[in-house]
């Protein structure tokens, strides 16, 4: 592990005084990976929007990855709490990996939602999970809300208590007020805006391109 891999993955003290620096190496990895784009249509809505965020290509950068893990490992411990789930499962495929690793670094069982629709008896869950286990999902970016809000019902419905979620980002497209109205707690890492701004300060992206994300997200509602 290299010293940098070291300063990345901070005690629980670290982390709570120093969130800011880890958010600017956080930023430092959109960057690298080339997000936000700017004018394209939504990849999954279709929609004309000015920007998208994708984090896929995080699993080919091994030290950038494992930062984002440490990420999420230090909301859980010291935002979430341990004691607080019993189980952990990814919103959805492309998180999977995250998942993986935080599951046998914490030593939490995993859970895997199945994405086809089922019918009848045949359960939407694969791994033991018991009626009232606590579960926590995570996620790497939170839009809408429609994939978190998926993936909590069959979980719930498969007698799952679902009451906390964690994310990456929180793109600020509505969907900690719609995750919130289905009983659940958001623990986002940091808010688009907060990236946007970052983003300037480090001549990524133009003040021009800062303000269209400022004004996407207040399109939206937020």
């Amino acid at each position: 592990m290299t010293q940098n891999n070291l300063d990345l993955n901070p005690t629980n003290t670290d982390w709570l005084r120093g969130k800011d620096r880890y958010k600017v190496e956080f930023c430092k990895t959109l960057s690298k990976i080339g997000s936000p784009e700017f004018a394209i249509a939504d990849k999954k809505t279709r929609e004309l929007a000015p920007y998208f965020v994708n984090l896929a290509p995080l699993i080919s950068f091994p030290n950038e990855f494992q930062r984002s893990i440490n990420v999420l490992r230090k909301i859980i411990e010291t935002e979430v709490g341990i004691e607080k789930f019993s189980r952990m499962a990814a919103a959805s495929t492309k998180v999977l990996p995250y998942v993986a690793v935080l599951t046998h670094v914490l030593e939490i069982p995993m859970l895997l939602i199945k994405k086809s629709e089922t019918k009848g008896r045949t359960r939407r869950i694969d791994g033991i999970l018991y009626p009232g286990d606590k579960v926590l999902v995570i996620d790497d970016i939170l839009s809408t809300g429609k994939t978190a809000i998926e993936a909590t019902e069959k979980l719930r419905a498969e007698g799952a208590l679902v009451e906390d979620f964690v994310a990456l980002l929180d793109n600020e497209r509505g969907g900690r007020k719609r995750l919130e109205d289905k009983g659940l707690n958001l623990y986002a890492f940091i808010t688009i805006r907060e990236v946007a701004d970052y983003l300037e300060k480090m001549l990524v992206i133009t003040s021009a391109q800062r303000k269209t994300i400022y004004e996407w997200v207040k399109k939206s509602g937020v």
